[in-house]
């Protein structure tokens, strides 16, 4: 029986039977991990198809715990995560034609493509995000991230490939530098919130959304990092690609 951390996230059962994996065709990924096609067996004999992350280096107890807390932190500060849970993967099961040779924590998130098709997500986008609807979006979403102390990374938001919108979806940057000090993260936000903007008046409206969704004792620290951005904006050697350089 495998074992769903936080079942509420994916379906509000304690226990799944099992989960079968499609095939080894991956729908995206990076360099921690693998998303594959799945379908997960509930325990009222109910079915649903998912995206199941498979890690290349196996989690220890004590690591899922903390995907699966940053995920709890995520829910709760309103981050609009899909639904997501760590579930424990008995030893035996397929994947493609790999047999796990002993238990594996695995990732289960909701589905955002088809083997056919691929992913609607576009992975490793960069943030280079459509219209301002979305980065507002995604800077609202990095906020919060930083509010809760976690590092605001880049590879966390991913835009839908066909219509307008974004998600957070990469958790892995999040849980490895979470015991950055706060200074560092703080960069790592004025640099996020750069990336999506080709101009200082955009980085200006995204930078006071972002702000909003500090705590007041984070605001101070914060602005100092956005004025530096502003400052050195000529210099930024990593211009948003949306600007069109002459």
């Amino acid at each position: 029986m495998i074992k769903l951390a936080n079942p509420r996230n994916l379906k509000n059962i304690r226990q799944v039977k099992k989960i079968n994996f499609s095939n080894q065709i991956t729908i995206g990924g990076s360099n921690r991990g693998s998303v594959f096609i799945g379908r997960v067996h509930f325990k009222d004999n109910t079915k649903s198809r998912a995206a199941i992350k498979v890690f290349h280096s196996k989690l220890t107890k004590e690591k899922a715990k903390q995907y699966q807390k940053l995920i709890d932190d995520l829910i709760k500060a309103g981050v609009p995560l899909p639904k997501t849970g760590m579930a424990l993967v008995p030893k035996g099961t397929m994947i493609g034609d790999h047999k796990l040779a002993t238990r594996e924590w695995v990732q289960v998130s909701q589905l955002f493509g088809s083997t056919k098709k691929g992913s609607k997500l576009v992975w490793k986008s960069h943030l280079e995000l459509r219209t301002m609807q979305e980065k507002e979006e995604a800077a609202k979403i990095f906020g919060k991230v930083a509010r809760l102390g976690y590092n605001p990374t880049m590879d966390f938001v991913e835009p839908f490939r066909y219509k307008q919108g974004v998600v957070p979806m990469d958790l892995d940057l999040l849980v490895e530098r979470h015991k950055e000090p706060p200074q560092q993260k703080m960069t790592t936000l004025s640099t996020t919130i750069r990336r999506m903007s080709p101009t200082k008046e955009e980085f200006r409206r995204l930078s006071t959304i972002t702000l909003r969704q500090l705590k007041i004792e984070q605001r101070k620290l914060a602005r100092e990092k956005f004025q530096e951005r502003i400052k050195n904006w000529e210099k930024e050697h990593y211009i948003s690609k949306s600007v069109k350089l002459n």
